[in-house]
């Protein structure tokens, strides 16, 4: 998070007073606390018109597997698995799974949607800067959706992205203060929030916290519509994490983290 605001902006200010903070704290419930009084202060100071999105407004769901390797099968059963789930918290979200979900597709259809959730296969290689691709169905024949392709896009209305895929947020050795990876070019783009894995995505966990983030993440209005409010998106992840952490090792649940306000 700090990657993306001013150390003299409240955002900032706000975010290294946490990590000051947590250096000084061994107990996890205190570190806890003190992440959700930080968060406050950080939504406080956030951009406006994030709150009391209709979810109507546009969500693409990408389970992006390809025309798998034998040994890649459980993996396309994961993804497929899990856009299954999220889309109970989507009614009326566009589904790209098998040939729909390629590379032409997902860049025609992101400047239309507030919100995206990719799972799939996705790779960085830390030595080179632009090698960050997310792999749709059709990345043998079209070649990746690349980096480059995504920071591309001008996205006016884009809010929510969540890169449930292995390396989204790597970076490159070269400059590990830099948010040049995926997650990056599509803040460049546009999204206000990204969720992102700077390592392995792990087929154990990656459906399970997906689901828990959008449960939290969404809500019923008076007429029964589902609504998403993006300006949470930071506390829902923390807490879908805090629900899997004390089950899992922290290798399966550490990878994932949110950039954004």
């Amino acid at each position: 998070m700090l990657e993306q605001f001013p150390l003299d902006s409240a955002q900032g200010k706000a975010l290294m007073g946490l990590a000051e903070a947590l250096l000084r704290t061994p107990d996890s419930k205190r570190a806890d606390q003190l992440i959700a009084e930080r968060l406050a202060t950080i939504r406080a100071a956030g951009l406006p018109g994030d709150t009391d999105l209709m979810l109507r407004t546009g969500f693409t769901l990408l389970g992006a597997a390809g025309r798998l390797l034998p040994d890649r099968l459980a993996d396309a059963e994961r993804e497929v698995a899990e856009v299954e789930q999220v889309a109970r918290f989507a009614p009326g979200a566009t589904v790209l799974t098998a040939g729909l979900a390629t590379r032409g597709r997902l860049l025609a259809d992101l400047p239309g949607h507030c919100f995206l959730h990719f799972a799939g296969h996705s790779k960085q290689d830390p030595n080179d800067l632009t090698s960050g691709a997310l792999c749709t169905y059709d990345h043998q024949d079209t070649g990746p959706t690349t980096l480059s392709d995504l920071a591309r896009l001008r996205l006016t209305d884009a809010r929510l992205a969540f890169l449930s895929s292995c390396e989204a947020a790597l970076g490159a050795f070269d400059v590990p203060d830099e948010a040049i990876h995926l997650a990056g070019s599509l803040l460049l783009a546009g999204f206000t929030h990204v969720i992102a894995t700077q390592w392995t995505v792990f087929d154990t966990i990656a459906p399970q916290l997906a689901e828990g983030f959008y449960a939290r993440l969404s809500s019923r209005d008076a007429r029964g519509d589902t609504r998403l409010d993006p300006a949470r998106s930071a506390r829902c992840l923390h807490d879908a994490i805090a629900h899997l952490r004390d089950r899992y090792p922290s290798l399966l649940w550490a990878p994932y983290i949110h950039i954004g306000p």
